[in-house]
């Protein structure tokens, strides 16, 4: 059993617990807006006074916009609860476990028989980027032509199943055997990775042959949103931690929300029971007004009735703040009554504001929606217009990389499917380029005039964008549409070949940004921000708006595991709130409303259980 320091301290100053943690491994249960950012902060400060070097200091986490929220922290001035320096400049290595396990794996290449230049994608049904898209598109007509599957469904089943064993650490089931196969024959054939492969890659690489020099000196470890990893990447985890001084893991299992990946709270309640630990809880919640901290602590006792007494968020702040739940007549009227609160207020405010949905598709709906009535939204998507520009920057610089030339091929129309499947097997059969496949597939007779016109056009392209000439690859860019400055070019080609690829594009990049600006991009630093409650993972705004409280949504007709996850998204959403918490639900829809589906719009159960009332949804 875990020794807990929670009688050591007193509930307000639990962050002491880290910042007086000397060896060993300290687990910490934090509550959302519980100070855990403060405590890690001050960790690194007072490892930092007493004369430790930054290098060794790593700070883990399980999404980019958590690292860049980490970093702006530590940008603030001391006075604000930051260091006043650039993390870069100190030197502590701040990433996603994914980049440091691309790290460990470039180091291990050739050991694991893998290329120089992988390309990582993300290898799951219905991925978001455009490579991933490309990718799994290719693996399905690959596994189709080969009779491998006979449709869509079963490809999507199967491919679900594969993902999640890598996952969990686990074998690959017999009836996913044979796709594992015709994955890794074209992840080969491209020279790609799936991130969740990646992780297993570097795991064995760490096992065979210990951690790489440079990780090495790490001396201290601070982990955060342990809840998130799933036990592949926990295990990751334990052998880059398991030679360090000092390991601090940082979680809330009332927070994991990422199950279609095989997080799990069962990770972090597993550390708080390892008899070789030390434990603290935060339940002092400085984010959330007092009401808002009575709705969350509704929430955590209909989750857990056993588990509540500990987990209880105590209200730091003596503000009530506000808490509403607002019903209108129509989607119409709540639409316009959310566009009315907020053009009460100045735009200047907005970047306080966020709208939060459980879908991306009713998230987009109601930022059209409200963006119709005057009001400006943005919300995050995936810009496949931007990742095919980095692709092609990436292919100037490596010209033979397989899936990038792939990439390129998508930009040209009139590829009919069957030929592509036959480059597919073409490619996988022998080991050629992507150029060679093609050209051997075009002077098959069957194929008509148009199809070769557009091979003959991506091959010129090609041979442009791969030639090394400014003036050849800045022409081949514009028959692309693809806006990016002469100087860019110059940039890249004169970039440093020692550097890593994706460095070098980056940096140039960054180098001429003013230049590759685009004039008619739209200004959203007035917008207010509309996303998924997945997304909101690591913010905290002033003003919260949760539209579409359906009970059709939430729980959505969710059972079993899915259903406590979804009751933790719940509580995730509530507590971004920095001062006030505004519910609404329509009671009816109109044509062309993404919820315009029996049954009859009805208010989620979650309006009961976060009010202090009974309710159980799902039942």
């Amino acid at each position: 059993m875990a020794i807990s320091l929670n009688d050591k301290f007193d509930s307000a100053e639990r962050h002491r617990a880290v910042v007086e943690h000397g060896q060993g491994l300290l687990v910490v249960e934090a509550g959302p807006g519980t100070g855990k950012t403060y405590s890690l902060l001050r960790k690194i400060e007072s490892l930092i006074v007493i004369g430790v070097d930054p290098t060794e200091i790593y700070y883990i986490t399980f999404v980019n916009s958590i690292v860049d929220a980490f970093k702006d922290d530590i940008r603030k001035p001391t006075e604000d609860g930051g260091l006043g320096a650039d993390p870069d400049d100190l030197g502590i290595h701040i990433s996603t476990l994914h980049s440091l396990a691309f790290k460990i794996v470039k180091v291990y290449s050739t050991e694991l028989g893998l290329p120089e230049h992988l390309e990582v994608i993300d290898l799951s049904p219905k991925p978001q980027s455009l490579l991933s898209q490309v990718f799994v598109g290719d693996l399905f007509a690959y596994a189709k032509a080969r009779n491998l599957v006979s449709n869509k469904k079963s490809f999507d089943k199967l491919l679900k199943a594969l993902t999640e064993s890598w996952r969990l650490h686990r074998p690959i089931p017999t009836d996913c055997e044979f796709l594992a196969d015709a994955t890794d024959t074209l992840c080969n054939t491209y020279e790609v990775c799936p991130w969740d492969k990646l992780v297993l890659h570097a795991i064995r690489a760490v096992e065979e042959n210990g951690l790489p020099t440079w990780l090495q000196g790490a001396q201290h470890f601070l982990i955060d949103e342990y809840q998130d990893f799933n036990p592949s990447e926990q295990r990751l985890i334990e052998l880059i931690t398991e030679p360090s001084d000092s390991i601090i893991i940082v979680g809330d299992p009332d927070q994991s929300i990422y199950s279609g990946r095989s997080a799990s709270p069962e990770g972090i309640l597993n550390l708080l029971e390892r008899p070789d630990a030390w434990t603290v809880s935060f339940v002092y919640c400085r984010r959330c007004p007092r009401k808002v901290v009575e709705a969350a602590n509704n929430l955590l006792r209909f989750m857990d009735e056993d588990g509540y007494p500990q987990r209880e968020l105590q209200a730091f702040k003596d503000d009530d703040g506000d808490f509403n739940i607002q019903s209108f007549k129509s989607c119409k009227a709540e639409i316009e009554a959310i566009a009315e609160a907020l053009q009460s207020m100045d735009e200047s405010e907005y970047k306080n504001v966020i709208l939060l949905l459980p879908k991306r598709n009713v998230a987009e709906y109601y930022a059209r929606k409200l963006s119709e009535v005057g009001v400006t939204c943005t919300i995050k998507s995936a810009d496949t217009s931007a990742e095919l520009r980095e692709a092609i920057l990436r292919l100037i610089v490596l010209h033979d990389q397989p899936f990038i030339c792939r990439i390129l091929l998508s930009h040209f129309p009139n590829i009919e499917r069957k030929f592509r499947e036959q480059v597919l097997v073409d490619l996988a059969a022998n080991g050629t380029s992507l150029i060679d496949a093609l050209t051997r597939a075009a002077e098959d007779h069957r194929w008509q005039k148009r199809l070769k016109d557009t091979l003959t056009d991506f091959r010129s392209v090609h041979n442009a964008l791969t030639s090394d000439d400014v003036q050849s690859i800045t022409t081949a860019l514009d028959s692309l549409k693809t806006k990016v400055s002469e100087n860019l070019v110059i940039c890249l080609l004169n970039s440093d070949p020692k550097d890593s690829v994706r460095n070098r594009v980056e940096s140039c990049v960054d180098a001429t940004s003013d230049e590759d600006e685009d004039e008619d991009s739209d200004d959203t630093t007035t917008a207010v921000q509309v996303m998924t409650m997945h997304g909101s993972k690591g913010l905290s705004k002033e003003l919260v708006i949760i539209p579409a409280f359906d009970e059709k949504l939430l729980p959505g007709g969710n059972s079993g595991e899915r259903l406590q996850e979804v009751h933790r998204l719940v509580y995730v959403a509530v507590t971004r709130v920095k001062s006030h918490l505004l519910v609404t639900f329509p009671k009816t829809r109109a044509k062309g409303d993404p919820l315009n589906y029996p049954p009859r719009p009805q208010l989620s159960s979650y309006a009961q259980i976060l009010t202090g009332l009974s309710g159980t949804p799902g039942k």
